[in-house]
């Protein structure tokens, strides 16, 4: 007989399996028997916080006992608590906790045990006991209250001080002062000069009960400080936001004083006419000595509620002293339209702006209500810290060097209601809808529209000027309007950048109609809607080139007081209209001078024979002897034209406007050219004289160049007496006169 037995004295920590081999020798053939046997580890449970066995007072927590389970997977139930008394396994800690409730009889005792279970091993446990005994009737309660400052020569009404349970209570104090009623809960403290001069003193209260076998007595404090009152200063300096959400707003300010112990209270106040105080709508907190009135500086933020959506809401931080006097901080005024989204209001004045600044958790549209000038506004965002700001606002902000927002895919909307100046401007890879810029004069330097998925509106009402500079509207899907008719000129000396606009697959209008000159190349190409039109009704001269290129359901172009393409410094192609099937409506009826050269090709529906004015010519220089310039005209509609024929130039016809504004010293009158060559007027104005047909030998007006229609000033007028007025203009061959108007000054 052959045993095997024994107890596994290993330390395993998971289930380990032994295999054994029995041999029993037979000759040359052994014998085998095998066997398996399993050792899994054993549960343990280990004290390692608390007493298994302890009192508790019925209705107090009870003190906390925890254990240490281990095994291979660690568990624990555990039977016989109180109900209120909670046993919570975390891990392998088991913590027993909790405040005993419901009916239980003073002296109760609660036997519990706690046991582990570990596959097939025996379950451990551990046993205790909770007594829990009525203290209520032994054991007082006593609060002293909060920490508190009050003026010198003022006593002080004990706040907040609370006892309970006792047979006895008495308030003493560390200084000389004396108690309204020292065995009151909340007596009025009069403080001594002897107090004043220490600067605080230490009230205490006692409470005794004695009740119960052994008397219990329990002590608290509070510090009273007394100041001189009349040298307190604060000044409240407003937060740099404020946050509208809802029907609420989140505003503070930081406290700056050396005296915060004096200061009673903080808040916010607010009303809808301006200027709020604390006889209007507040929220306020008082002083406790915690949070943030203890961080230096103090500074607080709070919440207004129940507030009007599109109403200007100010508000306004203010501080109370000890002393009654209210400090405020700077009003603001406010307002929010959408109740789902935080309106964020950044109050700073001047600086560079990042969009990593500025990472919001929630839906957002920030506006920057200081900011009338600013450098540069760098938002371009390669990933999520902007992707909850659905809008900008700039109210106040007239200039700006440098805005550049790209690969930004939040932002709905960009707005700048008063802002006059932009040196350079960069929209480009965003979800921007609209940007708003109701009152921008002049672009300087560059400005890039570009790849703008959303991009429906480029509002620019009062546009006037862009400087010689890249300016490229590019493949923006959804812009289906530019409609700038305050443009006036685009200026520049010599200037070879581009006035782009192409690929923009929605655009069904280009209207400039108060553009007068361009100093850039006109390069409109590739802008594929249903149906375009294109307006340039003022362009009196494109310096240098005009191309309209590739537009395939353009079918309307018109620029009927244009005069010139190009200038003699400009060698290259000049006026250009390629390939645009469907254009038929063309007006270049005031064109009469071309530089350098111009192409008309496959434009299947135009009539050439009718697009252009006969006395136009392509030349290379601006001399008198007009040499001619290269001219391709095929596979149009029709390829016929009528230019290029210098007998056909006509003198400029000029007529003299009506005086009017007559004084006795001056009147008003101008001129209007109604025919023109392809030359261009060197000077005009009005002549004036008390005999007939006055000439510029007499008194004239200087009214510049151009071919436009002008305002003349007459002046050093005579009272009484009869003038003669003649509009004049002078072109390379000489000067040319309207018709003579007389008047007599008053």
């Amino acid at each position: 007989i052959l045993y095997i037995t024994g107890i596994a004295e290993i330390d395993v920590s998971s289930q380990i399996t032994f295999n054994y081999t029995v041999t029993v020798p037979n000759g040359n053939v052994n014998i085998v028997a095998y066997g398996t046997i399993i050792v899994t580890p054993q549960a343990s449970i280990e004290l390692i916080e608390g007493e298994t066995t302890q009192n508790s007072c019925i209705g107090e927590p009870m003190d906390p006992v925890v254990f240490e389970i281990e095994g291979p997977a660690p568990n624990a139930t555990v039977t016989g608590l109180p109900e209120g008394i909670e046993a919570v396994i975390n891990g392998g800690i088991l913590t027993i906790s909790g405040t005993a409730t419901g009916e239980i009889i003073s002296g109760s005792t609660y036997n519990y045990l706690v046991e582990s279970s570990s596959l097939s091993c025996e379950n451990v446990s551990i046993s205790g006991s909770l007594t829990l005994t009525d203290c209520s009737s032994c054991y007082p309660s006593v609060n002293a209250g909060i920490d508190n400052t009050i003026c010198a020569g003022d006593s002080y009404l004990i706040e907040n001080s609370t006892a309970a349970n006792y047979d006895t209570i008495i308030w003493s104090t560390s200084g000389t002062g004396t108690f309204s009623d020292t065995a009151a809960v909340s007596p009025t403290y009069f403080a001594t000069n002897a107090d004043s001069d220490s600067g605080s003193v230490t009230l205490t209260l006692t409470a005794t009960n004695s009740s119960c076998e052994d008397p219990q007595e329990v002590i608290d404090t509070m510090v009273l400080t007394i100041s001189d009152c009349s040298s307190i200063e604060v000044t409240l300096v407003n937060n740099m936001q404020c946050t509208l959400f809802a029907y609420g707003a989140t505003f503070g300010a930081t406290i700056e004083t050396n005296n915060i112990q004096e200061i009673q209270s903080a808040g916010l106040c607010f009303n809808t006419t301006g200027g709020p105080t604390v006889a209007d709508i507040t929220v306020s907190e008082t002083k406790t000595g915690t949070g943030w009135w203890a961080e230096s500086p103090p500074t607080f933020e709070m919440s207004l509620a129940d507030l009007p959506l599109d109403t200007s809401l100010f508000i306004r931080p203010y501080v109370t002293t000890i002393a009654n006097e209210v400090v405020y901080g700077d009003a603001i005024e406010v307002v929010a339209n959408d109740p789902n989204l935080n309106h964020i209001f950044d109050f700073t004045e001047t600086g560079d702006f990042n969009i990593v600044d500025f990472p919001v958790e929630t839906t957002s549209e920030i506006t920057f209500v200081n900011i009338t000038t600013l450098n540069s506004l760098q938002w371009i965002s390669d990933g999520p810290e902007s992707r909850n700001i659905v809008a900008i606002n700039f109210p106040v902000l007239t200039e700006m060097s440098n805005f550049n927002m790209r690969n930004e895919f939040s932002i709905r909307k960009i707005y700048a209601p008063v802002l006059a100046s932009i040196t350079e401007f960069q929209l480009e890879n965003t979800s921007t809808v609209e940007v708003i810029f109701s009152n921008l004069l002049t672009v300087e330097s560059s400005f890039y529209v570009k790849n703008n998925q959303s991009l429906e509106s480029l509002d620019f009402p009062l546009l006037q000027t862009i400087s010689c500079s890249n300016f490229y509207i590019d493949n923006n899907d959804l812009l289906s309007s530019i409609n700038w008719n305050s443009l006036q000129t685009i200026e520049g000396e010599n200037c070879n950048n581009y006035f782009s606009i192409s690929y923009n697959d929605n655009l069904e209008e280009i209207k400039l109609n108060s553009l007068t000159s361009s100093s850039n190349i006109i390069y409109i190409y590739n802008n594929d809607s249903s149906n375009l039109i294109i307006e340039f009704n003022s362009l009196v001269n494109a310096y240098r080139e005009f191309t309209i290129d590739n537009n395939d359901n353009l079918t309307s172009l018109q620029a009927p007081q244009l005069f010139s393409v190009g200038d003699y410094n400009f060698n290259v192609r000049t006026l250009f209209i390629w390939n645009n099937p469907q254009l038929s409506s063309v007006n270049f009826s005031s064109l009469l001078k071309v530089y350098s050269s111009i192409v008309v090709r496959f434009n299947g529906s135009l009539d050439t024979a009718t697009a252009f004015p006969c006395e136009m010519y392509v030349f290379y220089n601006d001399g008198l002897d007009c040499s001619p310039g290269d001219i391709e005209v095929n596979n149009n509609g029709n390829d016929n034209y009528c230019f290029q024929d210098l007998s056909l130039r006509e003198d400029p016809g000029l007529s003299t406007v009506p005086i009017t504004e007559i004084t006795a010293a001056s009147a008003t009158s101008g001129g209007v050219i109604t025919s023109n060559s392809f030359v261009q007027m060197k000077s005009k104005g009005v002549c004036w004289s008390t005999n007939p047909n006055p000439t510029i030998a007499d008194t004239f007006s200087e009214n510049g160049n151009f071919n436009d229609d002008y305002i003349s000033f007459i002046y050093n007028l005579s009272a009484n007496t009869t003038y003669y007025v003649r509009a004049y203009v002078e072109d390379c061959n000489g000067f040319y006169y309207g018709d003579e108007i007389l008047f007599n000054t008053n």
